[in-house]
């Protein structure tokens, strides 16, 4: 194609299919006139005027005239007008000086504030008791919005998506509207139309609207043109629907992005210092990724630049001046934070670490990273899906560990389990067989029978017993402290509670006679570790490169890395889409972030074989 024919292209892909769009509302002749004003008899009383400032959306004015009443009003009524006026208050994201604390009203707040601290469990356990028929309107959309976003970050999105459907019946502040309507879009990509067809209830009153976007929205991905050319009707149809003034410009915007090819990447990594092997590794798998491509009209070029943490920001400029038009990269996560501060960086980005910073949906700034911190979280997550409720976490006395530790403590509690006992080793004999007497309470058991024996001043015959209030076993190991610590639980007694452990407790080589101790135990790994998905690349990489298999999941990411950037935006906050990977089942939130989700083994006779989904 020559320039001239690039070029026409290129104008009509940004701007053409607009046009279309622009066109299409035209001719459906969608003006979108706002509705009237609702019309209500004058209040007679100061409680109804209260009321009607709620109803019509005076939520600081409600909340100030039913505190006001309060003050005035004998008990019981004062405590529900307080209840009332801090409920409101709460909703507008205000700081309150006590909350409620005894009703319905108490677990409505306490099902906000787990909901804030986003802790889904302790909030759907506070909410599920709520008798809804009891609450007003405000307080029942109120609820229908607080339950569904829980919903929504336990997973359960398809409760999550006819709740919040329904609290669009209901009054709410201005600066919740934006809040319920990206939840409600983000419950329903991840249903599906298929799972959401016929269960959205018919009171809801933008229900159909909303089938009828993802239905759009699916029927013509991969085509902004198409999807652009038909969003007039939509448009027309549905003529004032809260996703006109959120949504729909930031559909367009994807679709206008998926429009422009990537001609030029800069893959930035750190040749030099402790990560040099590493990046090595991805900078080969990112490569033969690209040769290994068939289709090559859609390849662009690759440009290497080694950088460290002090130079990624000016390398990066170089590249773009150079005419980078997408980067992959940088590796360390300092230089991934300060790339994320340079608001001025225009061209996408996918970093290869992640921070504790999403992005604005509206940047194409992506994060991918192998974080042993994700890999915890989802063995915590694989653990509760299996029933367990009650959890061991044990770990090694070391840095990792206490991340790990953290990460475990923290899915765990959002998910409304309990930790009953963290454990620390270190890599010794006698620490492995301390640490699993403390796991079950033998060293306790053994304590009383000491100190039982010394008030009857004789030996006494005993047993240490263990404890039997756990499920499940979070662990942390290596495979030389695996193999020490697994033949000790069975030396106790413990072997029938479930171990759950992350990838680190598999070397990636198999090694049956030594992993022969590792019986039973169910471990997360990526895909090219357990013999999933295409194994092309990866048979390249061990038998003819002869690569280290150490080093084999990170030639695996750096595959997948450039794999991602020709799905980043499509990926983008669509968590029913996913693309299989060498690393795993890999998905991107709202805020750029790639989750990846491992595949699950289990040792069995020395060998992990791998479990149905």
């Amino acid at each position: 194609m020559n320039d001239n024919m690039a070029t026409g292209t290129y104008s009509w892909d940004r701007q053409g299919w607009r046009w279309i769009w622009i066109l299409g509302i035209i001719a459906a002749g969608c003006a979108q006139p706002q509705p009237l004003p609702a019309t209500s008899p004058s209040p007679t009383t100061p409680l109804a005027l209260a009321q009607q400032q709620l109803a019509s959306g005076d939520f600081a004015g409600a909340a100030a005239a039913f505190s006001q009443l309060a003050e005035t009003s004998p008990e019981p009524a004062a405590t529900t007008l307080r209840n009332q006026a801090s409920l409101i208050r709460l909703d507008l994201g205000e700081a309150l000086a006590s909350a409620p604390t005894t009703g319905q009203p108490a677990l409505l707040s306490a099902g906000m504030q787990a909901l804030a601290a986003q802790q889904a469990g302790p909030s759907l356990a506070a909410l599920l008791p709520i008798q809804t028929a009891t609450l007003d309107p405000y307080e029942r959309g109120l609820y229908l919005r607080t339950l569904g976003r829980a919903q929504l970050l336990n997973g359960e999105a398809q409760p999550a998506a006819i709740n919040l459907t329904l609290a669009e019946r209901y009054p709410l502040p201005a600066k919740r509207r934006t809040e319920l309507t990206y939840a409600i879009w983000s419950a329903l990509t991840q249903s599906g139309l298929g799972a959401l067809t016929g269960q959205l209830k018919p009171e809801a009153p933008q229900a159909a609207g909303w089938l009828a976007l993802l239905d759009l929205v699916g029927r013509t991905s991969g085509n902004p043109v198409e999807f652009a050319s038909q969003l007039g009707v939509w448009q027309s149809t549905y003529p004032h629907h809260p996703a006109q003034l959120l949504l729909i410009d930031e559909l367009l915007e994807k679709a206008e992005e998926g429009q422009s090819p990537v001609r030029r990447i800069a893959l930035v990594l750190p040749f030099e210092g402790p990560l040099g092997k590493v990046a090595v590794a991805i900078r080969d798998g990112f490569i033969a990724a690209r040769f290994a491509q068939t289709n090559s009209d859609s390849k662009p070029d690759i440009v290497v630049y080694p950088a460290s943490v002090a130079t990624t920001s000016a390398v990066i400029k170089q590249a773009v001046s150079e005419g980078a038009d997408f980067i992959v990269g940088p590796l360390e996560k300092p230089a991934v934070e300060a790339l994320l501060a340079q608001t001025e960086l225009r061209v996408p980005v996918l970093a290869l670490n992640t921070t504790e910073h999403a992005t604005d949906p509206s940047r194409a700034f992506f994060q991918f990273g192998l974080q042993p911190e994700d890999e915890a979280r989802d063995v915590a997550g694989h653990a509760w899906q299996q029933g367990a409720r009650r959890a061991i976490a044990m770990v090694p006395n070391s840095d990792l560990g206490s991340r790990l530790l953290g990460a475990f403590r923290t899915q765990w509690a959002a998910q409304g389990g309990a930790m009953v006992e963290a454990v620390r080793y270190t890599h010794d004999v006698s620490s492995y067989k301390e640490a699993v007497r403390r796991t079950f309470g033998l060293a306790e058991s053994e304590a009383r029978a000491q100190a039982l024996a010394g008030v009857v001043r004789r030996e006494i015959a005993f047993e240490a017993v263990r404890r039997n209030d756990v499920d499940a076993v979070l662990l942390v190991a290596a495979p030389r402290d695996a193999r020490q610590l697994l033949p000790q639980f069975r030396y106790y007694g413990a072997d029938g509670v479930p171990i759950y452990a992350t990838p680190l407790v598999y070397s990636g080589v198999m090694n049956q006679r030594a992993d022969t101790d590792l019986n039973g135990v169910f471990f997360g790994d990526s895909s090219w570790s357990l013999n999933v998905g295409d194994l092309s690349l990866r048979n390249t990489f061990l038998q003819q490169w002869e690569v280290d298999p150490a080093y084999l999941r990170f030639y695996g990411f750096g595959v997948d890395a450039w794999h991602l950037i020709a799905h980043l935006r499509t990926l983008r906050g669509q968590a029913i889409q996913t693309l299989e990977g060498a690393s795993g089942t890999l998905s991107v939130d709202t805020g750029g972030v790639v989750h990846r989700s491992l595949k699950w083994a289990r040792f069995i006779n020395g060998k992990p074989r791998l479990l149905e989904p």
